[in-house]
């Protein structure tokens, strides 16, 4: 690609500014080896690339941390001039040893000051230290760990305006995983240099057309997967400096989890030069998996749109093998003509000790050679896998006597396989595993019955010594697997099947709940034995069904019901909604000759299906599960089925929604039509087979989960009201006179409007006096209806508020509020002559009617008064008494006709004023004065 005359300009100036010639380090790898036989010693070689014209030494200001508190200061090593890596490079090589006093997490640091001056997207690099590193973790668990490998060198060249590309080559030779990430020039350990991207605007002149193609900005971006570095296109001529991170992970054979076991921080140099060429290219083999013994023998071919000579190099573990290492010519590369392609032969002899997870990558590269300027490279990635073979098929016989399968097999291939294990479902089902599918999918059904060692070459299988369930047919698979580091497995076997078994007992074919609550219902049906000796135990048969507490085991283990002749039961009153049962069926029978029936046998146990649903954004996922004696993959009726209902359903309320297809899905759905603020109940009806015609299909309802997607909504305020007092009727009762304990019931309904959440668990309950503090009163409370006791009045304010399944409560409702009945009521006449009638002026009257003296008043008695402030005047409107109930006084008043200096009043008529406070929340019903008129008669 030739350089506009426009472009050359830039570049005469930026040389200027940022001269050719740097002066120490350009790039550094650090290797670590661990030294296994000495415990926690590792081996740490330091290779640094150097600028050849610098007068400054290797070690110059360099030093090794260990990330353990200690380091050393490197010496000064002589370098070596590399003039096939390019202008101006040497290499400089020192190794030490370090051992650690325990397992730990530890940084290994090279940090040298004397960075390559001129670097255009680091500031002032000249004045910015060189720093590469690795982080380790070292632990017993994990074994000898072996850390990744660099393979390409971290210096390369570039054209401007030309997509580069560069590959580092990595591998690791235990098969850990290894991802790759972009990061950042370190100045230290613990800080960044003054960075910027080399697709940074500042370096182009035309950055909106800046890529190879002249289409659009320029990129730079690294594989995750593959560690191929693309910047497309680099811009002005120059040093760059970038970095990247190399993660090596680990699965666990146990939890499937992956752990990091080391990463490895690369800061590499790309040299961008002007340059006429066009990069050459590679025409390489697929991608492959073999099996283990195969033989590879592939042509790798390069050409150049040029026609320049290419050279193609290879890099991988691979061909430093100890053993059945790859081979290639030519070895060592040299550059040849591209006219019409150049031609690399590779071979592999595969073994069984290549056998792991991760596949081999393969990295070649294509380096052509123009007449003068740069030259321009190409990289790309061959995969290879190699897995075992499966394990093959010697015999299998059933044992009926003892309930068992006897199975044999040809001694495994693979002398470094770890174990054979042995799966197993009930009913046979087809399956080729696709190319590369090592192991035994999940979703085929089969269970893993045992293991045992790559050396063995029998199993019995006596069902965890339960024996096989009578009417089943058992099939089988072989799979070998690998332990660590390979982790992985072999190619399945063939299927091979035994029975069906004789059916001498009650097989149970169902275990379905038709109700889900904590007082539910589940349906359990089986079937007689069809196989057994009549005349040793002849019919009619009784049954009994127990019940216990898991999916398998004998936890709570209970008798549920009298001895039956049926064949089918429904316990109810079982907690359905929160609990997973088993149960099993014993068989009674009375022989000939015997007065009473005794038990023959038992059926194989069975459990309810249990289905759990867990929301995030936008959807519902279910999962179900149970431990049944049948299969519930069937190859003829693959589908179960999903049942759902939007709202606060019962299981009358479902309704067929989908189906799963279980022989690829699994026992796994996912609802994406689903609205944030609805909630979903759902519930799944599995469909099971013994793999014997005799026994129809066993179709068995889970019970029912209700779910919520994932989002931010809180619940909606609920709709209150309270239950309401007839003051009129009352105070007219002379029962509530003086009614001491008072209650108050509120109601309320949620509200399940849009934009609300409407998985309410529960309600909290807050009351407040006529002070207005609420206090919280019940939390949590399961109902709609609530009554509050022992309260020493009507007034009283309430407000709810719901609280959803993830414990968000939502906002608090409107007031409401119970009041008092407020009465008071003063007489207009009374007698104070001492004869025991109608002495005192009173808003009380309660008189004896079997007494002399009647009551003739309708006045009922004082309701919720607080305090009375009592004033009598004569017809002069002078004061001629107070009362005031104050602390101790009595509402009532009970006025002798006395004045207020104990001298009786005379007869006649006097005005009485009454300032009443009631206990009241309403404010304008809290004060009354009341006026009036009494004839006081001697």
């Amino acid at each position: 690609m030739r350089v506009s005359l426009a472009w050359t300009c830039v570049i005469v100036l930026s040389a200027v500014v940022h001269p050719v010639h740097a002066t120490h380090l350009r790039a550094a790898d650090i290797q670590v080896e661990r030294l296994c036989e000495n415990g926690y010693t590792f081996r740490i070689t330091i290779v640094a690339y150097l600028n050849s014209q610098s007068n400054t030494n290797f070690g110059t200001h360099a030093t090794l941390y260990f990330g353990d508190g200690s380091y050393i200061d490197l010496p000064q090593v002589t370098e070596t001039a590399r003039p096939d890596l390019g202008t101006n490079i040497s290499v400089a090589t020192y190794t030490t040893t370090h051992t650690y006093s325990s397992a730990g997490s530890y940084k290994i640091v090279y940090d040298e000051e004397h960075r390559n001056a001129g670097i255009l997207n680091i500031t002032n690099s000249k004045d910015v230290s060189y720093v590469s590193f690795i982080t380790i973790n070292i632990d017993n668990t994990q074994g000898c760990n072996h850390y990744p490998v660099l393979s390409v060198i971290p210096l390369d060249r570039a054209c401007s305006g030309v997509a580069f590309l560069h590959n580092p080559g990595a591998y690791d030779v235990d098969g850990d995983s290894l991802s790759y990430e972009m990061s950042i020039p370190s100045s230290s350990s613990t800080s960044f240099a003054d960075y910027e991207d080399p697709n940074n605007s500042v370096f182009y002149t035309s950055y909106a057309t800046g890529n190879e193609a002249g289409t659009g900005t320029p990129t730079f971006s690294i594989d995750p997967y593959t560690g191929l570095i693309t910047w497309d296109a680099p811009g002005m001529i120059g040093e760059y400096n970038i970095a990247f991170k190399v993660i090596e992970w680990r699965k666990n054979e146990t939890t499937g989890q992956y752990t990091i076991l080391s990463s490895t921080t690369r800061d590499m140099q790309i040299v961008v030069e002007e340059c006429d060429n066009t990069r050459p290219d590679l025409i390489i083999p697929d991608d492959t998996c073999v099996v283990a013994g195969t033989i590879l023998d592939k042509i790798i071919k390069g050409t150049d749109a040029d026609g320049d000579p290419v050279k193609i190099e290879v890099f991988s573990e691979i061909t430093s093998l100890d053993e059945y290492a790859a081979t290639y010519s030519p070895n060592p590369a040299a550059f040849v003509s591209s006219d019409p392609a150049a031609e690399l032969s590779f071979h592999w002899n595969t073994d069984c000790m290549h056998v792991r997870q991760q596949p081999y990558p393969v990295v070649f590269k294509i380096t052509d050679n123009p007449p003068d300027g740069p030259k321009l490279v190409t990289y790309k990635t061959w995969n290879i896998k190699v897995v075992a073979p499966a394990p093959t098929w010697k015999a299998i016989a059933l044992d009926v006597t003892n309930y068992s399968a006897i199975l044999s097999w040809q001694k495994y291939t693979c002398a470094n396989a770890s174990k054979i294990q042995i799966w197993r479902k009930v009913g046979s089902i087809e399956y080729t595993p696709g190319h590369c599918e090592t192991g035994i999918p999940r979703y085929l059904g089969y269970n893993l019955v045992g293991e045992v060692s790559a050396l063995d070459t029998t199993f019995t299988d006596t069902n965890y010594t339960l024996g096989l369930a009578p009417g089943a047919q058992y099939c089988y698979r072989l799979v070998a697997y690998f332990n660590s580091p390979a982790a992985t497995s072999s190619y399945v076997s063939t299927e091979q099947c035994v029975g069906p078994i004789q059916a001498d007992a009650p097989i149970i074919t169902h275990v379905s709940v038709e109700e889900t609550a904590t007082e539910g219902a589940i349906r359990i049906s089986w079937r007689s034995p069809a196989d057994i000796n009549e005349e040793q135990f002849p019919k009619p048969y009784q049954y009994e069904i127990y019940r216990a507490e898991g999916f398998v085991g004998d936890t709570s283990i209970q008798l549920v019901s009298a001895r039956i002749s049926d064949t089918t039961f429904v316990d109810g009153n079982v907690n359905s909604e929160e609990k997973v049962f088993n149960y099993r069926i014993v068989l009674y029978s009375r022989p000939i000759l015997s007065n009473e029936y005794i038990a023959v046998d038992t059926s194989a146990v069975a459990s309810s299906v249990w289905l759990t649903a867990s929301a995030t954004a936008n959807q519902i996922e279910l999962n179900w599960r149970d431990s049944i004696p049948w299969s519930n993959v069937v190859p003829e009726r693959p589908y179960h089925l999903i049942y759902r209902a939007t709202g606060m359903a019962t299981d009358d309320d479902l309704q067929l929604y989908d189906s799963v297809q279980v022989t690829t899905d699994g026992f796994s759905y996912i609802d994406t039509n689903v609205s944030e603020d609805e909630i979903y109940s759902y519930k799944i009806l599995t469909r099971g087979t013994y793999g014997n015609t005799a026994i129809p299909l066993q179709e068995n309802f889970s019970q029912m989960v209700m779910a919520l997607p994932a989002n931010d909504l809180f619940p909606c305020a609920p709709v209150a009201s309270i239950k309401g007092i007839d003051c009129i009727a009352y105070v007219a009762s002379p029962e509530t006179c003086h009614q001491q304990s008072f209650s108050n019931t509120i109601y309320w309904s949620p509200a399940l409007s849009s934009g609300c959440r409407k998985d309410i668990v529960g309600y909290n309950i807050y009351a407040a006096s006529a002070d207005g503090n609420y206090q919280l009163q019940v939390s949590l409370f399961a109902d709609t209806t609530f009554t509050e006791t022992a309260l020493s009045s009507y007034a009283r304010c309430y407000r709810v508020s719901a609280v959803d399944s993830e414990g968000k409560e939502g906002p608090l409702s409107e007031v409401v509020c119970q009041d008092n009945c407020p009465y008071y009521e003063l007489p207009n006449i009374f007698t104070p002559n001492a004869d025991g009638c109608n002495d005192v002026f009173s808003a009380q009257y309660e008189f004896d009617a079997t007494g002399s003296c009647q009551r003739t008043s309708t006045i009922g008695c004082p309701r919720f008064v607080k305090s009375v402030i009592f004033r009598v005047y004569n017809r002069w409107g002078r004061a001629v008494y107070e009362y005031s109930s104050g602390t101790d006084g009595s509402i009532y008043i009970n006025w002798n006709g006395k004045d207020s200096s104990g001298n009786d009043l005379s007869t006649g008529v006097y005005y009485y004023t009454a300032d009443v406070e009631f206990d009241v929340i309403t404010p304008s019903l809290r004060k009354r004065k009341i006026k009036g008129w009494v004839h006081l008669l001697r």
